[in-house]
């Protein structure tokens, strides 16, 4: 029997499919905490980077406990869920405790599902950080077409849910009039941008960077296929 996800204009193809099983990576640690020894009510510092209204970013190790085990809770990967109680920090505009569920990925990094983010960690009073790379930096930022479509499979793993299901369930609330036009028109809307950027890939291989030009001519070109509606 046929996919029936498939026909839908968030649907999955096989080759999808395929890379997802590709790039899935080691078997999770189901419990890593456990694993290692981490207790509960342990203290922890977790790396934010935090954007100012000025524009500028900065790195902050925030306090936070190691609250609770969410029982019968895992992430899309069988990884077993904690809730992290952050420390206040007024001077942040964090006036009170905040809770964040998350789970533990490796010794030094978790996953936070509300984020949707990856997060270095380490005890309190622990001097670790992240390593930097063989320049002495931590990047340059830049990132080929195949690590975006890598880290949105991730991500969508670890939530146990796909963006395509996001869309669909937001999408479920309008009226039945309006989630044909939206979907007709995200349909053809994707279609047409992933075809423009497939045509970059053939042609200069999966490493390659994006760069703004392509990105607005793929986005223009999308955009006059709906005005025309894909005729």
């Amino acid at each position: 029997m046929a996919d029936e996800a498939a026909v839908l204009p968030w649907g999955s193809s096989q080759q999808e499919v395929a890379a997802d099983v590709d790039d899935a990576g080691p078997p999770a640690v189901p419990d890593l905490p456990a694993a290692i020894g981490l207790e509960l009510k342990s203290r922890l510092e977790i790396k934010w980077e935090l954007h100012q209204e000025s524009g500028e970013t900065s790195t902050k190790w925030w306090g936070a406990e190691l609250h609770r085990r969410e029982e019968g809770r895992t992430d899309g990967e069988g990884r077993q869920c904690y809730m992290l109680r952050y420390d206040p920090e007024p001077e942040q505009g964090c006036d009170e405790a905040e809770e964040c569920l998350v789970t533990f990925l490796e010794e030094h990094f978790l996953y936070d599902l509300a984020q949707d983010a990856e997060l270095a960690w380490r005890a309190a009073g622990s001097d670790w950080d992240e390593p930097e790379d063989a320049d002495g930096e931590a990047g340059d930022g830049t990132v080929s077409m195949a690590e975006v479509a890598a880290s949105i499979r991730q991500g969508e793993r670890r939530r146990g849910r796909t963006l395509d299901e996001d869309a669909a369930e937001m999408l479920s609330a309008l009226p039945m009039q309006q989630q044909m036009h939206i979907a007709s028109s995200y349909a053809l809307f994707s279609e047409t941008l992933a075809a423009a950027l497939a045509r970059l890939t053939a042609h200069n291989g999966p490493e390659y960077v994006v760069t703004e030009a392509d990105v607005k001519a793929a986005i223009a070109e999308a955009k006059a296929a709906q005005r025309s509606g894909g005729a």
